[in-house]
């Protein structure tokens, strides 16, 4: 089981990497 914290960090590096920075 990964950390919430990673699972977070996780998520939003693959938002940003995804465009989610819009």
């Amino acid at each position: 089981e990964k950390s919430p914290v990673m699972q977070v960090y996780g998520a939003s590096k693959m938002s940003i990497n995804k465009g989610g920075a819009q």
